[in-house]
């Protein structure tokens, strides 16, 4: 069961929506949530996450910055872009990017593009994929 908040929200705010024993509320802004999901069994989602939070775990993602967000909401049928150079790859999965760069010893050349990025960035440029790589430049 869906019910609808009253209380308008501009499209430019976030809408969050809380879950607490197979009720789901919502839209809320993110300065509604903490009094909206006091709950202890209370989880939250928005749109383009693939999974509902806890509200420990989503203040913590709501502090990240929007590089970090992005790469965070990856979902398995969003398709990364890869560029070697001047050659671009076909469009790859995030695990089979992962393979790929994984199997490359020198990524000052490649970036990448997805859903959410304005421009291609450098491998560099994107801290989940670097801490997933293991790798600092």
């Amino acid at each position: 069961m869906i019910s609808q908040n009253s209380q308008e929200i501009p499209s430019s705010a976030p809408k969050w929506f809380v879950h607490i024993e197979g009720e789901v509320t919502g839209p809320f802004t993110e300065e509604d949530l903490p009094n909206k999901a006091a709950h202890p069994q209370a989880l939250i989602w928005g749109r383009g996450m693939t999974e509902w939070l806890t509200f420990d775990k989503w203040k913590a993602f709501s502090e990240l910055d929007e590089e970090t967000k992005a790469a965070t909401l990856v979902h398995k049928e969003r398709l990364w872009k890869v560029r070697v150079g001047n050659q671009e790859l076909r469009p790859l999965k995030y695990d089979e990017m992962m393979e790929f760069l994984k199997s490359k010893t020198d990524l000052s050349e490649i970036t990448l593009f997805t859903d959410g990025y304005e421009t291609w960035k450098e491998v560099y440029q994107v801290h989940k994929i670097m801490d997933e790589l293991g790798v600092s430049r």
